[in-house]
């Protein structure tokens, strides 16, 4: 931000010199800038990579087992990998959303991509779907608990009750998609929303090899423990040498929305739950 245009916080949390608060920006024009931002971006991939180009958070089909690695904020690290790590390959990636990234460009955050079994909630979500392990002894309620003694939300959590709430309505969610063998894309669940903003972030990394962006922990979770072959996620960028694979995503999101085919189903009597990558 400019000299001028508004309070940015210094190191220790002060103000810097010269520099008045403005009032935020309204919702809804906030909104409207980030969609603006989005078409520009969307127009300079269109002229570097053709029409065939990422569009920013479209809708690709991903097999879940094939996901190995993430990039994960520290905040959803394993707590004795949290100490020291960085947050900044996380929001890297993130501004890289519907782009054509190099291989100079990915250096950035290929030496910052961990196993699945990494992140504190896909572990939670596993010990606690597969081996009956209680939410309060899976680790997963103690950065909530910080944020609320703290006089913080976290994930719309403001006390205790809010916590316990969420994931119950994680196991109801749990329970729907065991039933029904799949799990419904964001355009299903909301069709009033565009493209699949909100989903399982995917981003598509050297050798095709899917990497998880750290959003939609949950539902990733649900899909591994349940063995489901076929789910629909958000795209987040592209490695210049994966970009011939996501006309094959894309195939795959066609196919699974053509009438009778069921080949992303995998019956809950007999899904078996896959390991997270290690």
């Amino acid at each position: 931000m400019r000299a001028g245009t508004g309070n940015v916080p210094g190191k220790g949390g002060r103000v810097e010199e010269g520099r008045r608060e403005q009032p935020p920006l309204p919702v809804g024009m906030r909104g409207g800038l980030r969609r603006l931002r989005s078409m520009l971006a969307e127009m300079g991939q269109a002229l570097r990579h053709g029409p065939d180009r990422p569009r920013s958070l479209e809708r690709i089909w991903v097999d879940p087992r094939q996901i190995r690695h993430a990039i994960i904020h520290p905040s959803d690290l394993l707590p004795d990998l949290a100490e020291g790590a960085s947050d900044r390959p996380f929001w890297i990636a993130r501004s890289w959303r519907g782009r054509v990234v190099t291989r100079a460009q990915f250096a950035a955050v290929e030496p910052h991509l961990r196993p699945l079994s990494h992140n504190i909630k896909l572990e939670a979500c596993r010990r606690h779907w597969t081996e009956g392990i209680p939410w309060e002894a899976t680790g997963v309620y103690e950065s909530f608990f910080d944020c609320i003694r703290e006089g913080r939300q976290k994930d719309e959590c403001a006390s205790r009750e809010d916590v316990l709430e969420r994931y119950a309505r994680l196991d109801a969610i749990f329970a729907e998609v065991k039933a029904e063998g799949r799990l419904k894309s964001q355009m299903e669940l909301f069709p009033h929303q565009d493209r699949e903003l909100g989903g399982i972030e995917i981003h598509i990394g050297p050798d095709d090899e899917p990497i998880f962006g750290d959003s939609g922990n949950h539902r990733l979770a649900m899909a591994l423990v349940l063995g489901l072959t076929r789910i629909p996620a958000m795209l987040g960028f592209v490695h210049e040498d994966g970009l011939h694979r996501l006309a094959e995503y894309r195939r795959e999101r066609e196919e699974e929305t053509s009438p009778g085919n069921r080949r992303n189903r995998t019956p809950a009597a007999t899904a078996v739950p896959a390991p997270l990558g290690g």
